[in-house]
């Protein structure tokens, strides 16, 4: 059973990433295709030339930077409520906190 339960998880871990890389496979080779371009570097350069593509990258860039921000505060302020009802709990039972 606890295999199972880790071959799931790792699957549930796994899945997402592979996708992503396969995602981002499909859209270098359709960049490289399309600008007609050999390597990489020369499809990199010709994507961060165009100043449009570069405000738009960093536009998300920022904003994915403002959620992640938003999530970890409120995961912090979650973690704090709880660690304050376990001291609480531990100062009514009279132990020393």
């Amino acid at each position: 059973m606890t295999l199972r339960l880790a071959v799931l998880w790792l699957i549930r871990k796994a899945l997402p990433w592979a996708a992503l890389l396969a995602a981002l496979w499909l859209i270098r080779e359709t960049a490289a295709g399309l600008l007609g371009k050999d390597s990489m570097l020369e499809v990199w350069i010709a994507w961060m030339s165009n100043a449009r593509v570069t405000r738009m990258s960093a536009f998300i860039f920022g904003l994915a930077g403002i959620a992640y921000g938003l999530q970890q505060r409120a995961l912090r302020r979650e973690a704090e409520k709880a660690l304050e009802k376990c001291l609480e709990d531990r100062r009514r039972k009279g132990g020393q906190p």
